[in-house]
């Protein structure tokens, strides 16, 4: 008969053991073989710090290059978290370059909205309001509402969250403006609330014309309508001395699209020596911060494991998956297999990059070293004075 410890180790393997599954089941890799994750918030740290434009070129080609089709999605998030509030121009022309790459997909457009957005100044507002709200952020406070002041406001007929989210906006109260957003998505649709927020703020502010501003809604290309109404709401309680409104867009040159096509080419090079000229150490340490991938593979040694049996973790996106599937690769049990030994060396042949065979320089590339930890060390690298919104100490960002 087991022992009451037995039951107890058993039962934390067993968990660890689950733990190990499920992380596995979200760490991906690259082109180049780093941990897709940890390049995206690599890339976000590097425009917000805004020290070397070529690291965002660098990071960003290796996710486009290994899933074109989730950058824009990405720009979006990183528009409305961190530069909606203070530069609202730069929504039409992330629009308009989205839509470009939509008719004719090449990274052209993507390195436009980079190279801009590396020359402003992002502001972590929403960020951290999205962070607060996502993650079962509560109301500070009730709001009591009486008929007479309803009457006066012209509120009668509003829903009750409606009129708490409009004196929450009026106090400054964002946390509960963005509590109160939430809330109100689950039970009217994005296209009411905005219009009502818009009715609102045409009482304090000039706004265009209604239907202009109903033709670009209807127009709008983001995926995220909640993202959106939380930075509308910050960036229309911004001060307009803040409000960054004339914007010189400027194209990438000549010579930063050659770089930009240095960072793919392979033409000619020996597939084991891509990773050793090709990959650079680029990830940011401080991105521990955010919950990554690895964080809770704890049974086993992650590098080990990434480096052992790569083909696992790189076949679920959409780069490698392609390439597997030209020679018949699939997974079974928790490795790629191929139907031939045939299929498997002209994998091989065309693809392998030999991770295990790197030396330990070229190895250590390819994931961040810093310790998991809360979000102030990240913040602190980025960001100048305190956030407007406070999280919890030990609070990791979730992406």
């Amino acid at each position: 008969m087991k022992t009451p410890k037995e039951h107890t180790l058993c039962s934390d393997f067993a968990l660890c053991a689950i733990s190990d599954m499920e992380t596995c089941q979200n760490i991906r890799l690259t082109r180049y073989l780093y941990i897709y994750d940890e390049v995206v918030y690599s890339l976000i740290t590097s425009l917000l710090m805004r020290k070397d434009i070529h690291v965002c070129y660098y990071l960003v080609s290796e996710l486009y290059a290994t899933d074109a089709e989730s950058v824009f999605e990405l720009l979006w998030k990183i528009y409305f978290d961190f530069y909606a509030e203070n530069h609202p121009t730069l929504e039409t022309c992330l629009a308009n370059k989205h839509r470009a790459w939509r008719t004719a997909p090449e990274i052209r457009p993507v390195i436009f909205i980079i190279k801009n957005m590396f020359q402003m100044q992002g502001s972590p507002t929403v960020f951290h309001l999205r962070q607060f709200v996502e993650n079962n952020g509560k109301c500070l406070c009730l709001y009591r509402l009486h008929e007479k002041m309803l009457i006066k406001r012209g509120w009668k007929d509003h829903p009750k969250l409606v009129c708490r989210l409009f004196i929450a906006i009026e106090r400054g109260h964002i946390q509960n403006a963005g509590c109160y957003i939430f809330k109100l998505l689950e039970s009217f649709s994005s296209d009411i609330i905005y219009f009502m927020l818009v009715d609102y703020f045409s009482g304090y502010v000039s706004l265009k014309k209604i239907d202009n501003i109903r033709s670009r809604w209807k127009k709008r290309i983001w995926s995220d309508d909640g993202h959106m109404l939380l930075a509308f709401i910050v960036s229309m309680l911004e001060p307009v001395k803040n409000i960054v409104r004339r914007i010189a867009f400027k194209p990438p040159s000549d010579t930063e699209m050659k770089f930009i096509k240095e960072i793919s080419c392979v033409d000619g090079m020996l597939r084991y020596r891509i990773l050793r000229e090709k990959r650079n150490n680029v990830l940011v340490p401080e991105i521990a911060s955010f919950q990554l991938a690895r964080h809770s593979m704890v049974c086993d040694d992650m590098i080990d494991k990434v480096r052992d049996n790569w083909e696992y973790y790189a076949i679920r996106t959409p780069l490698w998956k392609k390439r597997f599937a030209r020679f018949g690769g699939r997974v079974e049990e928790r490795k790629v297999v191929f139907p031939s030994e045939d299929n498997e060396e002209r994998f091989y042949e065309e693809f392998g990059l030999e991770l295990d065979e790197q030396s330990l320089d070229v190895q250590n590339m390819g994931f961040t070293h810093g310790m998991k930890c809360g979000w102030h060390g990240w913040y602190k690298k980025v960001f100048e004075g305190s956030p407007r919104i406070i999280l919890n100490t030990d609070y990791s960002y979730i992406w």
